[in-house]
């Protein structure tokens, strides 16, 4: 069984381990009296240990030498009682008395002989681990008592764990001792290096580095009977060793003897603070709070929220945190503590920041020291107005699929996403209406001068026509006779140009089928447009037009951006975009914005327009005038095409999927094609 204990007067440790085997070497009755002796069988040698970690000799652990005893007790004459048992411990150079002691109980005794008696002519076995903090030798003394009462009478039995020091042996002696500090000082958190040398002739036990006056250190370096050592120590400084306090070095070496020498380092110095703190700042993304990107580079709206992580780190400890917004004047700190922090700032932004800001941040630690500020870059932040214009909104009974604005009737056409139903939205009471069509339209245009609504019938490889003056809205059909069965081909979109043509790309099941079909809607004349895309091969393009019927655009995968001008009738050369989005233009095709990039009107490159939403494209619509490129996204967000600025924000019912913008640039449309919702935003 384990037994632990600690010897106070000399600061030593006992550790006892003990197990038991027996025999019985004859049978009998046995006598009256009874002699028990014990004797050592065996003991092993000895082992070097540390009682922080057994079996590992780490410079922070307390050195200690463990040795194990074999005992046999052996008893001759009648039965003896096991009763307690002394331990005494000697150590150092004088061991005729005893630096400490322990007592184990009778029940104790008896399970590590493996029972409570022992009878004449029988023999018990115990092992016994001893680990003590120097080399030592013990005495133990067993208390017996002949089963049938009687005086208490001892057997006793002693062995020694490691070399016994001469009785002269000198005390060690510390030869050298350097403390070797940095050309610039210590600072928080650095090593400092101890250099020593001592010498022991009764064996090194152990050697120890104290550090006083800021903080206290303490660095064991076991020496396992070493008669000379040569150490260099590196002992790191904790961060809470005070600044500006002298550090003391005091070494002290002690033998097996337990002899000590201490020594202390004449030369004295302190810790100082030399490092300023670090700031690390992230702009958190809009739709939360955490940290998101070290650029800062974004665009936000009055009403909106600035989300930040800001990092900062510190040598010693931080004391404070601060950030300002250039050039309104704000700005704001907080205090914090530790050599670490990450916190998440909130910066409602009001109307006193519209324009260009740049936010400022830097940190002071507890030694007063500076970090570096980090600016953000000029420009990279802007601050756009939010205005509230008025909405009208309204669900429709189906998920939606294109919508077209009729200014002339104030109404918006609409194309469910399934069904045969055409739905009709007043732009100014939002009531609903529905026209019954015998086929299902999907992509829908209006002609030139407004009075003939043009659909695609797919499934009858038709355009339909509506003539808008009737109040019936009957649907007439023309065939598209010209399709090609073998290959899958169908219509998909339309868009009408001011010659009364109506164009469509094509799809289909191979690469054949993508050609762009004209059909002029008065003679019904139908052809393959062969100077579209590459010898009118045009992949999968999307297809737009301007606002008077002047002018198509198209774009896709590759080099099939492209415009088509109606006096010439001719599409111009094959060019490429920058991204594959569909195209949207203004009322004359002199501005061409893909995705969020402006094009001349021959479809070269001039600028990027801002967005709120960094790397997204969301829906977008040019203005008839060509001012202004208007983003879906959380609202309406209007940018200036002339510098790429967002102007303002306009509060949206829904995220749309598509808007749409009058002729006269007044009214506003969206749809959000699951939710179904329609709605409209008066823009004067």
């Amino acid at each position: 069984m384990p037994v632990t204990r600690w010897f106070g007067v000399v600061g030593v440790g006992l550790s006892l381990l003990a197990s038991a085997t027996c025999s019985h070497d004859s049978t009998g009755p046995a006598p009256a009296d009874v002699d028990v002796e014990v004797t050592v069988i065996t003991v092993s040698a000895p082992t070097f240990v540390t009682v922080s970690a057994p079996d590992s000799a780490t410079p922070d652990s307390e050195p200690a030498i463990r040795c194990g005893a074999r005992l046999r007790a052996t008893a001759t004459g009648g039965t003896a009682k096991w009763l307690d048992a002394s331990f005494l411990l000697y150590a150092g150079k004088d061991r005729s008395k005893p630096v400490d002691s322990v007592a184990f109980s009778a029940g104790q005794i008896q399970q590590s002989w493996g029972g409570g008696e022992i009878s004449g002519g029988q023999a018990q076995n115990a092992t016994w681990t001893v680990t003590v903090s120097v080399p030592w030798a013990l005495t133990i003394a067993f208390q017996y008592q002949a089963a049938g009462g009687g005086k208490v009478q001892s057997a006793t039995v002693s062995f020694t764990c490691g070399p016994i020091p001469p009785a002269n042996s000198p005390p060690p002696t510390i030869t050298s001792l350097v403390a070797d500090t940095s050309a610039t000082g210590l600072q928080p958190g650095d090593t400092l290096t101890v250099s020593y040398a001592a010498t022991g002739p009764a064996g090194l036990w152990e050697t120890v580095i104290q550090l006083s006056g800021p903080c206290a250190v303490r660095r064991v370096q076991a020496e396992t009977l070493q008669v000379s050592v040569t150490h260099r120590t590196k002992i790191p400084l904790p961060i809470a060793c005070q600044l500006g306090v002298p550090i003391g070095v005091t070494l002290q070496a002690r033998d097996a003897a337990l002899q000590r020498t201490t020594r202390q380092l004449a030369t004295q110095f302190a810790i100082t603070d030399r490092t300023p703190p670090f700031v690390y700042p992230l702009l958190g993304s809009w739709w939360h709070d955490t940290g998101g990107t070290p650029v800062f580079a974004r665009d936000y709206f009055v009403g909106d929220t600035i989300y930040i992580e800001l990092n900062a780190s510190d040598n010693y400890a931080l004391k404070t945190l601060y950030w300002e917004v250039l050039p309104a004047g704000f700005r704001d700190s907080l205090v914090t503590s530790g050599q670490q922090v990450a916190t998440f700032l909130a910066l409602p932004v009001p109307p006193a920041w519209l324009g260009s800001i740049q936010l400022r941040f830097y940190a002071r630690d507890a030694a007063g020291l500076t970090s570096d500020t980090v600016v953000t870059a000029p420009d990279s932040l802007r601050v756009a107005a939010t205005i509230q214009r008025p909405v009208a909104m309204t669900t429709l009974p189906a998920q939606l699929l294109d919508m077209q604005i009729d200014a002339k009737r104030g109404v918006l056409y609409v194309v469910p996403s399934w069904g045969n139903d055409l739905l009709t939205v007043s732009t100014t009471t939002m009531a609903i209406d529905s026209v019954l069509l015998p086929y299902r339209p999907w992509g829908i245009d209006l002609s030139p001068g407004g009075d003939s609504l043009i659909l695609t019938l797919p499934g009858q490889r038709a355009l339909g026509i509506i003539d808008l003056r009737q109040a019936s809205h009957a649907l007439s059909v023309l065939p598209l006779a010209g399709l090609d069965t073998t290959n899958g081909q169908r219509l998909v979109n339309v868009k009408v140009a001011a010659n009364g043509r109506a164009y469509l790309p094509l799809e289909g099941n191979s690469v054949t089928a993508y050609t762009m079909l004209e059909v002029d809607l008065a003679s019904g004349a139908q052809r393959i447009r062969t100077d579209a895309g590459t010898n009118g091969w045009v992949g999968g393009i999307a297809l737009e037009r301007s606002y008077d019927h002047s002018t198509l655009v198209t774009n896709g995968n590759g080099p099939y951006f492209q415009r088509y001008d109606v006096a010439p009738d001719a599409f111009g050369p094959l060019r490429s975009a920058r991204t594959s989005w569909g195209p949207t233009v203004d009322g004359t095709g002199q501005h061409i914005v893909v995705g969020l990039d402006l094009y001349d009107a021959n479809l070269q490159f001039v600028r990027q327009i801002r967005s709120p939403v960094p790397g997204g494209v969301p829906a977008r619509a040019v203005s008839p005038d060509g001012v202004y490129l208007f983003e879906g996204l959380r609202g309406i967000v209007r940018a200036r095409l002339s510098d790429g600025l967002l102007q303002d924000r306009s509060p949206a019912p829904f995220v749309p999927g598509l808007i749409r913008l009058s002729p006269d640039g007044l009214t506003l449309a969206m749809i959000d094609p699951v939710g179904g919702r329609v709605a409209v935003m008066d823009l004067r």
